[in-house]
């Protein structure tokens, strides 16, 4: 578990300087991205939002273990893919500013 709860806090750092870097440029739009954290009892998340899109980053926490997932609004939970690391990270970010939907058979974020 603790490894887990590492990863997320990596993450989820990483996806704070992401999205103060990416609304520096869109607050100029009138667009920004929003980072909400929504951790639970059992899980630690974060949303991501951008106009009419929006990912959720969680990882549930069970026991010793941990289960990080990646879940674009309105996906079905069996096609909820698990977060790859920082990469996927910045290609999720440009992914809800582009509107592209993931790529379905990786889970990995449509590169722009």
């Amino acid at each position: 578990m603790p490894e887990a709860t590492d990863t997320q806090v990596v993450i989820r750092s990483l996806a704070e300087q992401l999205v103060c870097e990416a609304n520096a440029v869109l607050v100029d739009h009138g667009d920004t991205i929003s980072l909400i954290d929504d951790s639970g009892p059992d899980e630690f998340a974060f949303t991501l939002g951008y106009r009419d899109r929006s990912a959720r980053i969680k990882t549930t926490l069970s026991g010793r273990t941990g289960i990080a997932q990646l879940a674009f609004a309105g996906t079905p939970a069996a096609e909820r893919r698990e977060l790859g690391g920082e990469d996927e990270l910045r290609a999720l970010v440009l992914t809800l500013l582009a509107g592209a939907p993931p790529i379905s058979e990786t889970g990995a974020c449509r590169a722009i």
